[in-house]
């Protein structure tokens, strides 16, 4: 094998081992986030419980609430544009590994001529 070969054969391995622990690190953030939403929602609930069923709270009280709750709203927007993100961003790894395999078909062409 030539040296450029080697060369070549390592930094592909090295590529491939960077996009597999890029979508292994996006895959476990999604799996948080999906987290998130859930525990995001129960509070909701409980909030949403609490603003409807205490018609005697002081208006302090519903405020704080109504507060937390908007709050809990921004929070899952802020997960959600983080959550479609990281789509694209998979997206565009699985482009890159779909170009890696059409670059090995075309050096395999090459080297046949």
């Amino acid at each position: 094998y030539p040296t450029w070969k080697r060369t070549l054969n390592r930094r592909v391995r090295e590529a491939q081992t960077k996009r597999f622990c890029k979508a292994q690190a996006i895959q476990r953030r999604l799996e948080e986030i999906e987290v998130t939403f859930r525990e995001l929602e129960q509070q909701g609930i409980k909030l949403e419980k609490l603003l409807r069923d205490e018609d005697a709270t002081p208006a302090d009280q519903k405020t704080q609430w109504m507060n937390q709750l908007l709050y809990l709203v921004q929070k899952k927007n802020s997960l959600m544009s983080e959550e479609s993100d990281l789509m694209i961003t998979v997206q565009e790894l699985k482009l890159e590994e779909q170009q890696w395999q059409l670059d090995q078909k075309l050096r395999c062409y090459m080297n046949r001529e």
